[in-house]
């Protein structure tokens, strides 16, 4: 057989194969007239081409008569108000408010354009005149001759606003059209009609129009002006750019061809087989099968190649008719050998020059990224798994891959958008979960098991299994080790290298591609998919060449602290536990210098095999074939191998956790709590309608078309956490989190073991990433009761007790949130058995660091945690109704676990207390000034939230307000610390023969004296805030207040001895002063006697009594009789033997006014009473008045020092 009958075969089978337009005569003869030789095809192609171009004119009728500007539309950015940023494809509000409008104007016809949209924020798309002016606080529709849609506010702009369209999302392509011949413009989402938005729109002589936007701060869109088909044509609108219709025409017949001898070029490659090529029907097989016809399809492919590069260079022409072949082209499976894919590159790439293959490539995967973000979500997701199952294809290429990551992909094209599954609308969701499903559903768990009922959720649910398969395939070819044995560097080298610097631009301030928090989370779930089929891999290898099992699998992996300290990986200048890098080198620089000499070993316990000489190996089975090769070994840069280990994977992962992923789940739980606010809405609607009289026909009419509201909105937020529930806080999510939780966290241990250079470990491993993913399994997934979640609960309580006080960490925040993490931990379900578990030098540790004195640090979240082990032991501590407090609003309230202190912890607290005294004094002083300063700043507050009979309402602000909740919630909280304390270790405050104890029983008692007088007086102000029902001050309520008050009374009068209750009594009258009318009015509300204690109590009463409370039991409520039984008769039995001194007497001291003039400070010789200064001499040295440092204390009467205050005795160890 001779080359030229092989060559006339061959284009016999690609002519006679083409699709065929139409069976008239002349395309028959058309068809008979195909080259026969080489030499002809070039030729028959150009004149082919020449022939499709002569009947097109250069430009319609309308382009050039009814439309203004450049044949290629753009927005006129110079113009524009704020700072648009435009990044190729996409544009960004920077400024507060951006407009900007195109530099094409249209006056007749029918006109439409699309915006793409990334974002779902407040935005403004429509057209305006060349007369509106805007400025960052007016855009467009907000001039008399602009008009806009705008669905983040479902609403409608031209000056004056109204409701119109549907809310649209991330992801939603909106089309914007004008009739300039109507005078008519309208609107369409995702191709579905709005509806006319303005009618009477002003056209005619001298009126035209531009394509105008505006952008909120980071919001972000693509716009396609006619660049690209319109994924939503409307039919008799033109798009604002010409389509290029001669070059669809020309490149859909040379694909034609093209597609011919791709098909050809597979069967020569198979030998003849005709396996996977149904579309041909080939006659001669022995002819098809000849060797020789390899190179004559390359000269075919280059002839067409040659005529198609000029027409690739369009996006247009890729989109239209170059992704339309490869789909047809392509398999969709993931175990398919991809051959048509395959030579299709192949031809590319032999063909075409570096540049023109680049911007092809380019074009490709932006076309592929928009067209498969953009299309429409449909139940079985057909559309997104064929755009995913060819750029699985596209990238099976090596030389297409290694492309992609060294140049595009990060750069150009945005790889996590290909990882994305945006979330369905509200109508596709109705198709999934019927109507009426929703009863209240808050419970995670429950919603799961509900779900699992539904057959079209099962079915979602296995789409999206599938959906996420084919992403993670996709991440597991660009994370390729193997391919360095040909051409290094790997694949795996390179998207390291880029993922690192897409790390480094979103851990900035100001990102270039601001990407949604949901985007970054489900690319974190994959890619943790990708590291650990490669890591398990690898150990799997490493383990059966050495002989014995693998020494460290993905569920043990962590980062080795050399890591931190030997400058192989970029962390971007964040910042460290210990401070700044560069001055941490500088003070461990021994440290360093032997870490960084002995390697990893020096830093971990046993597992060395992860250091970065073997985990930057990669090694692969194939069959009983095994390559070894380090990677990067032909590169020039010395950090090659370092930059391509698996432990560097790892520690981005870490990163991209805080990049996103916990924003995200911020983000979702606003939904959950919007729903849990409509549920008490319509409690509160049902309630108001119960009560509603019948003669009040229009509130019950108003009340009922509020409650469908309600409905309706609650119907669809359960909706929208069902399919939370399916998609983001799945079971299978669940264990990434917990994978990467365990790994953060044996990260830090290991680094805590190593020293000083614990504090060179990242800020961000702690502070965002290990609390954060903490907090996540415990209040956004669904609880799961398993050995793992116990060990991860005991895991985290040690680490923290161990660290709160860790000198190592430099900046105080971090240590604040740890705290702040372990005191909500606290509330929840097994968190005392998780604290209760820990080893006694642990709890010795963490007991330590909670009672150390209060001083720069978060004594109110700390004091929480106390508190925590106190519910349920203290007076009235009970609280079986809810009690609102701001301090666990950000709790999961169904997993708030109920009543039920630790005896163990009290007792601990009890025994450190009572064998550290000094430590003790100063852990109590510190809360009397802490109690002090927060009742002081919940009264300066509080007199100007009292209704007057001049003000009804209040006159501060809401800021104001929630200061004033929390400074009573800190009051209510050190009350019951207070009260623990005195319970658990009497001896501290009740020792007679202490003066500092002596002081601080009368310092408390005058404080507990000064909350009763203030807030039980006559007109009970606590009840007038609860009156006013604002839901900023809804935790200010009488009970928690005075329940704590009087639990602190009725230890030290009622279950002392009786000698210190005398000496409690006497300590009231004579020190506090306090009225003895105001506690007698908070226990039983009536002027009486307290023998009508049973009278009192049981009548109904308009104001608050404590004895008649539900949570005072009848011990409790004895115990307040017996209270009030002990001050009386002591108040009666002093004022008839004591006299009280005249004010205005010169011997007062003028700092209590209660006691005689005892003393005097040396050298100033100021003046005051013993008591005064014993009190101030426990937290200063210097004098009252002039704040001169004091040397001596004098007795005024004896004229000797007075040793036991000198000021060398001042507790000041734990400052």
């Amino acid at each position: 057989m001779t080359a030229t009958n092989n060559v006339n075969d061959l284009l016999t089978h690609i002519f006679t194969n083409l699709p065929k337009q139409q069976d008239n005569d002349e395309n028959l003869n058309e068809r008979r007239l195909f080259p026969q030789q080489l030499n002809d095809f070039g030729e028959y192609l150009d004149n082919k081409l020449n022939d499709i171009a002569t009947p097109f004119p250069k430009s319609s009728f309308e382009y050039e008569e009814n439309r203004i500007g450049p044949s290629t539309t753009n927005l006129n950015l110079y113009s524009a108000t704020g700072i648009v940023q435009c990044t190729r494809f996409d544009y960004t509000g920077i400024g507060s408010f951006n407009t900007a409008r195109a530099d094409v104007c249209v006056f007749r016809g029918k006109w439409q354009y699309e915006v793409l949209l990334e974002t779902r924020g407040v935005m403004q798309f429509g057209w305006c005149t060349i007369k509106c002016h805007f400025s960052q606080e007016i855009g467009v529709g907000d001039t008399w001759t602009s008009f806009s849609y705008d669905g983040g506010r479902i609403r409608k702009w031209n000056v004056q606003n109204s409701k119109y369209g549907d809310s649209w999302l991330a992801g939603d392509i909106i089309s914007c059209l004008i009739d300039c011949d109507e005078g008519t413009i309208s609107f369409k989402r995702n191709g579905v009609d709005l509806g006319i938005a303005f009618e009477n729109v002003p056209c005619g002589k001298g009126v035209a129009y531009f394509p105008a936007i505006s952008l909120s701060q980071n919001e972000r869109i693509k716009i396609n002006f006619g660049s690209r088909p319109f994924r939503h044509p409307t039919l008799n609108y033109l798009p604002i750019d010409e389509k290029p219709q001669l070059f669809i025409e020309q490149a859909s017949f040379l694909f034609d061809i093209f597609e011919q001898v791709i098909y050809l070029g597979k069967y020569q490659k198979f030998n003849g087989s005709n396996k996977n090529t149904n579309s041909l029907k080939f006659s001669q097989i022995r002819t098809m099968s000849d060797p020789k016809n390899d190179a004559i399809l390359m000269i075919i492919a280059q002839q067409i190649m040659e005529r198609l590069c000029p027409l690739l260079a369009s996006s247009y022409i890729i989109q239209q008719c170059f992704i339309p072949m490869l789909l047809r082209l392509n398999h969709e499976s993931l175990h398919s050998e991809h051959t048509e894919i395959s030579l299709c590159l192949d031809y590319l790439w032999a063909f075409l020059q570096s540049n023109d293959l680049l911007n092809i490539l380019i074009q490709l995967f932006h076309s592929l990224n928009i067209l498969y973000f953009f299309e429409p979500i449909q139940l079985t997701f057909d559309q997104q798994r064929q755009y995913l199952y060819l750029l699985y294809s596209i990238l099976k290429h090596e030389d297409t891959r290694k492309l992609s990551l060294e140049s595009i992909f990060f750069l150009k094209v945005k790889l996590p958008l290909f990882i994305d599954i945006k979330p369905p609308d509200s109508d596709l969701l109705k198709q999934i979960i019927p109507d009426g499903w929703a009863k209240k559903k808050l419970n995670m768990n429950d919603l799961e098991r509900d779900l699992s009922c539904l057959s079209t959720c099962r079915k979602l649910k296995d789409d999206l299994k599938s959906l996420e398969n084919i992403q993670i395939e996709i991440l597991k070819l660009l994370l390729t080790p193997s391919d360095v044995l040909q051409h290094p560097p790997s694949s795996k080298f390179l998207f390291i290298t880029k993922f690192r610097l897409f790390l480094k631009e979103n851990l900035s301030d100001s990102p270039l591609h601001n990407f949604q928090p949901g985007i970054i989370r489900n690319f974190f779930h994959r890619l943790l998919h990708v590291l650990e089929y490669y890591w398990n891999q690898y150990h799997e290898i490493k383990s059966f060449d050495e002989g014995h099992e693998s020494s460290l699998p993905f569920d043990a992996a962590y980062v080795p602290s050399q890591k931190f300290i030997d400058n192989n990986f970029d962390y971007f200048n964040l910042q460290r536990l210990g401070g700044v890098q560069s001055h941490l080198e500088k003070e461990y620089s021994a440290d360093v210098k032997r870490a960084r000499s002995l390697g990893t070993s020096f830093l971990s316990r046993a597992f060395s095999d992860q250091s970065s000489r073997h985990d930057d190996m990669s090694d692969l089975v194939n069959g009983r074939d095994r390559y070894r090769h380090q990677l990067g070994y032909n590169l020039k840069s010395p950090n090659a191998t370092g930059s391509e280990s698996l432990t560097e994977l790892l520690d981005g992962l870490i990163l991209l956790y805080h990049v996103g992923v916990h924003k995200h789940y911020l983000k979702v739980a606003e939904v959950i709590d919007s729903l849990r606010e409509y549920n008490e809405s319509l409690t509160d609607i049902d309630n108001k309608l119960m009560n509603c009289r019948d003669d009040c026909p229009e509130i019950r009419d108003e009340l009922l078309r509020s409650k469908k509201i309600f409905e309706q909105q609650t119907e669809d937020l359960t909706r929208k956490i069902a399919w939370i529930t399916m998609h983001v806080f799945s079971h299978e999510k669940r264990r990434d989190i917990v994978i990467l939780h365990r790994c953060v966290y044996r990260t830090l241990q290991i680094a805590s073991e190593a020293g000083n250079l614990f504090s060179f470990v990242p800020e961000i491993y702690l502070n965002d990433i290990y609390l954060n993913t903490f907090t996540a399994l415990n209040v956004y997934y669904p609880t799961e009761e398993s050995g793992i979640s116990r060990e991860m609960a005991g895991d985290f309580v040690q680490f923290i007790a161990n660290h709160m006080q860790d000198t190592r960490i430099v900046n105080s925040d971090v240590r604040d949130n740890m705290t702040q993490s372990l005191s909500a931990f606290c509330f929840y379900s097994g968190s005392l058995r998780a604290l209760e578990g820990m080893r006694e030098y642990n709890r010795t540790v963490l007991i330590r660091a909670l009672l150390t004195p209060y001083a720069n640090r978060p004594w109110a979240m700390t004091n929480l945690i106390l508190v925590r082990f106190w519910k349920g032991c203290g007076f009235g501590f009970r609280y079986s109704q809810a009690y609102p407090s701001k301090f666990i609003q950000s709790l999961r309230k169904d997993r708030v676990q109920d009543s039920s202190p630790s005896i163990k912890y009290q007792q601990e607290i009890g025994r450190y207390l009572s064998n550290n005294i000094d430590d003790a004094i100063g852990f109590l002083n510190s809360l009397l000034g802490q109690l002090n300063w927060a009742f002081s700043e919940f009264m300066g507050l509080l007199k100007d939230l009292v209704p007057t009979k001049s003000r009804y309402m209040p006159t501060i602000e809401h800021r104001q307000m929630k200061i004033c909740s929390t400074c009573f919630d800190v009051t209510v909280s050190l009350l019951r610390t207070i009260e623990m304390t005195i319970c658990v270790a009497p001896i501290i405050m009740l020792d007679k023969h202490s003066t500092k104890s002596e002081m601080l029983l009368i310092r408390l008692l005058q404080l507990l004296g000064q909350i009763i007088n203030r807030l039980a007086t006559k007109n009970y102000v606590l009840e007038d805030i609860e009156r006013l029902k604002m839901y900023a001050l809804d935790n200010i309520q009488p009970y928690p207040i005075f329940s704590a008050v009087c639990g602190i009374l009725v230890y030290l009068i009622n279950r002392t001895s009786t000698e210190t209750s005398s000496r409690a009594c006497r300590a009231i009258y004579n020190e506090v002063d306090l009225d003895l009318s105001c506690l007698h009015r908070l226990i039983y509300d009536s002027d009486s006697d307290a023998s009508n204690s049973a009278s009192s109590s049981s009548s109904s009463s308009p104001h608050f009594t404590l004895i008649s409370q539900p949570e005072i039991n009848r011990s409790e409520a004895y115990d307040l009789d017996e209270l009030y039984r002990k001050l009386n008769d002591t108040y009666q039995m002093l004022a008839k033997t004591t006299k009280k001194s005249d004010d205005n007497d010169e011997s007062i001291c003028i700092i209590c006014y209660s006691h005689q003039i005892q003393a005097e400070f040396r050298p100033c010789k100021h003046q005051a009473c013993l008591s005064c200064i014993n009190m101030h001499f426990m937290t200063s040295k210097e004098c009252f008045f002039c704040k001169t440092h004091v040397d001596q204390v004098v007795d005024l009467i004896t004229g000797r020092v007075i040793d036991s205050i000198k000021p060398n005795e001042n507790n000041t160890k734990d400052k």
